[in-house]
């Protein structure tokens, strides 16, 4: 995935946030999320204090509680932050599409936390996605497990069913779109 997908998302000025959920077996998979949105926040960070500025936002109260948050390296949101608003404050600071790639993705069937991670990412494409001309978030979910990362899109009580069964090496793009444009004629 870094090696070449990455790459590609960089030369169609995406702006691409990679994370293994394998990377770190004692660290929940949902932390490991919130970490990569997070580090990719900090990358932006000169950014974000301008578009702040430039929106006339209390620099001292927000920007501390950001400040204390992101200096503390603990790769977590502010409390009370959601990853809709930290992607869509991303994609505001970045000003172009955000593309996710979760590696090993069936991982976050594992735990709770990494569950309600994928509803919440889940949310953030339906809020960056529907109602806008161009898309601001894509999810692509990658594995090593093909019946495990299935359950993704073919288990009712997951986040991403799909309303039909798709061809299995079609999910990562149907996962990365909002379920009124679905399609699965191949």
């Amino acid at each position: 995935m870094k090696n070449d997908l990455m790459p590609i998302c960089l030369q169609r000025n995406w702006l691409p946030v990679y994370v293994d959920l394998w990377a770190n077996q004692l660290i929940d998979t949902g932390q490991l999320i919130e970490s990569a949105i997070v580090q990719a926040l900090q990358a932006q960070e000169s950014q974000i204090k301008k578009l702040l500025r430039t929106a006339g936002i209390d620099q001292i109260g927000l920007l501390q509680t950001i400040e204390v948050s992101w200096s503390s390296n603990s790769g977590k949101l502010p409390e009370g932050s959601t990853l809709t608003e930290a992607l869509q404050l991303l994609y505001a600071a970045a000003g172009r599409m955000i593309v996710l790639i979760v590696d090993e993705a069936q991982h976050a069937l594992d735990t709770s936390a990494g569950i309600n991670s994928m509803y919440a990412l889940k949310a953030a494409r339906d809020a960056m996605t529907l109602g806008t001309d161009t898309p601001r978030l894509r999810l692509i979910f990658t594995g090593s497990s093909r019946d495990k990362l299935a359950q993704l899109v073919l288990n009712r009580k997951q986040p991403f069913l799909a309303p039909k069964s798709p061809p299995f090496h079609y999910s990562a793009w149907i996962l990365s779109r909002p379920l009124p444009l679905m399609s699965t004629t191949v």
